[in-house]
């Protein structure tokens, strides 16, 4: 097994009264790049019954990751004064991943309308009468559990109307730009700059029948200024953001609305700021624990900011 192919896994046995603080710290010291798994062992409320497992995915980034995590995880083991029990590290290849993964992926509902159902669930489609988005996530991030991606959901929920053209910006699993065919628009253009989620987007497009509808930009190194749309969607972390905002205001048009998810509290300014500069006009955001997803609205006349990275 190849340990560049492979995912690391953190396990830890903690007492139910920290879970909850601990997975959202975990969220906020190492954003969207793994997942977590709450797996009841015991009854006693008192006891160590609940084991949190974060599976950190491939990827250049992947050490720096883990590093973050291992940290997180000791500070928070300090803080509960015997509530986190010993960490334990160990590689793990894709499909065993995936396996693992799809024990706990279950069907979950998304604001009014949406329904997110795992691939291998696909009996739940016809349940509560909801949009349904089918999606095997593979490698690529976009499961529908995370708050980040929930919160640019629901606000795509309450922001489509029908016949709007969509951008969606980083689509790893391509989970909005399913979700913006479903509720009605007219195109959509996905764009990823990882070669690697390709295939799982494409895949995930074709299963929900909306290959008509969504045009898949991957790899996409830089976003092309020509491809105007009515909103652009984004669910990348705030770094991110600030980088490709002027791609942003070019790429929506006057008067359009650009959903940007993936926030943190403590980056809300900064990126609120960038967008301004842009002649992206801040009007309302969502929250879920430390994370935002924002709404944007370009007016008729955009600013002359710099270029990206300025």
């Amino acid at each position: 097994m190849s340990v560049r192919d492979s995912w690391v896994e953190f396990s830890v046995a903690v007492v139910p009264d920290v879970v909850d603080d601990l997975t959202a710290g975990l969220n906020k010291y190492v954003g969207s790049a793994f997942a977590i798994e709450k797996v009841c062992s015991a009854t006693e409320a008192d006891s160590f019954s609940i084991t949190v497992r974060a599976f950190v995915a491939p990827g250049s980034d992947q050490a720096a990751t883990c590093s973050d995590l291992s940290r997180a995880i000791d500070c928070f083991r300090l803080a509960s004064e015997g509530g986190v029990g010993v960490l334990t590290k160990s590689n793990v290849h894709r499909d065993e991943y995936m396996s693992k993964w799809r024990e706990f992926y279950q069907a979950i509902p998304i604001g009014s309308k949406l329904m997110i159902v795992p691939a291998w669930q696909e009996e739940v489609i016809e349940s509560g009468g909801r949009l349904p988005v089918i999606l095997d996530p593979g490698a690529a991030f976009g499961t529908g559990h995370h708050p980040t991606t929930q919160l640019a959901l629901k606000l795509l929920e309450q922001l489509m109307e029908p016949g709007l053209s969509v951008a969606d910006i980083g689509t790893g699993s391509g989970v909005l730009a399913i979700a913006a065919a479903r509720l009605g628009a007219s195109r959509v253009i996905a764009y990823d700059s990882d070669q690697q989620v390709g295939s799982v987007a494409e895949s995930n497009i074709k299963r929900n029948s909306v290959d008509d509808l969504v045009r898949l930009c991957v790899p996409s190194e830089r976003i092309p200024r020509s491809h105007c749309v009515d909103l652009v969607v984004a669910n990348i972390v705030a770094s991110v953001h600030v980088r490709l905002m002027s791609a942003y205001a070019q790429l929506v048009r006057s008067g359009g609305t650009v959903i940007l998810s993936g926030v943190l509290d403590e980056r809300l300014q900064e990126v609120a700021s960038r967008a301004m500069g842009y002649g992206l006009k801040s009007s309302r955001s969502l929250s879920d624990g430390d994370w935002r997803a924002m709404v944007f609205h370009r007016g008729m006349e955009m600013s002359s900011a710099g270029e990206d990275g300025s």
